[in-house]
């Protein structure tokens, strides 16, 4: 069956590998690129009685988007890292810190690794911390429009 796959242009790679593979009679999954650059995540469960039960999926798509995902999430860090104004975004469901730039790291005195994934109230020192929350209920409450005027705050670094 192997031979037959590989000959269609449907291998699965190394078929002394993959047979080794299900010898071994271990749970598992693995993906495995066919020639024609489709991407095939097999899992492979073996059966007490012996034999196994396997699922061939088509993730092809998926790991498609997930590549084009990454570069895109590393283009718009390049851009935004190039702004020189700080820039700071949060999850608006739980208000952690999701996005920093250079600027930010520069502004704030710390990196964005002690930044990223934390709330206002982690990063910043009390007052300042306070006022942030304060500014976040607001916008959030958007039932009117909110003017935060430029003021000084105390930062991490």
């Amino acid at each position: 069956l192997l031979r037959r796959l590989a000959r269609a242009g449907a291998g699965l790679g190394d078929a002394q590998a993959f047979v080794r593979w299900i010898a071994e009679r271990r749970d598992g999954a693995e993906e495995f690129v066919l020639a024609d650059g489709r991407v095939i995540c097999i899992t492979h469960r073996p059966l007490a009685l012996g034999g196994w039960v396997s699922t061939h999926e088509d993730v092809t798509v998926r790991r498609r988007a997930e590549a084009a995902l990454v570069r895109s999430e590393a283009l718009l860090a390049t851009v935004l890292d190039a702004v020189p104004d700080a820039i700071l975004a949060k999850d608006a469901g739980d208000r952690r810190y999701v996005l920093m730039n250079r600027a930010a790291e520069a502004l704030l005195g710390v990196s964005r690794h002690a930044v990223l994934g934390r709330t206002a109230r982690e990063v910043f020192p009390g007052a300042t911390a306070a006022r942030i929350a304060d500014d976040e209920r607001t916008v959030l409450d958007g039932r009117a429009p909110v003017l935060i005027e430029e003021r000084a705050i105390e930062t991490p670094g």
